[in-house]
């Protein structure tokens, strides 16, 4: 004999069943929106994917040789994140304000991870920076 509880949701889930409704006792999972990138050991792009141009505006050769801690980010992010990749406690997760090339603002959550170099190689960064909101920017009036 099953459990009272789980007779109910058996008994239920035949009910969906015979109905030929679709059952989903699962939350649909949330889509993270973001990109993955990739700096050499000076803290400059050597890698960003496509999924950029949908969270920023930019290309990804946009970043490619800029800095980490300077390209498309309010200038107040980059000293939130020099100060932060300064701690040198991997992994790091922090939030970040980018500006897209219109204009507008991007909440950023960015995942840094530190990959040691091996065969002669310096360690570099490597991470995803997750989109977490989008607002505009209103222009100051004089």
């Amino acid at each position: 004999m099953l459990h009272p509880c789980l007779q109910n949701r058996v008994d239920l889930l035949f009910t969906y069943l015979r109905d030929g409704s679709s059952v989903s006792y699962l939350p649909r999972p949330k889509k993270v929106f973001g990109w993955v990138w990739e700096c050499d050991a000076s803290g400059n792009f050597s890698f960003c994917s496509p999924e950029v141009i949908d969270a920023l505006g930019f290309h990804p050769d946009d970043f490619l040789g800029q800095p980490l801690t300077e390209f498309g980010l309010y200038k107040s992010s980059g000293r939130i994140l020099r100060q932060a990749l300064s701690s040198k406690r991997f992994p790091l997760q922090v939030e970040l304000e980018y500006q897209t090339p219109d204009r507008q603002s991007r909440r950023i959550k960015l995942y840094v991870l530190r990959i040691p170099g091996t065969n002669g190689h310096q360690p570099r960064w490597r991470g995803f920076a997750q989109v977490i909101e989008k607002t505009d920017i209103q222009p100051k009036v004089s």
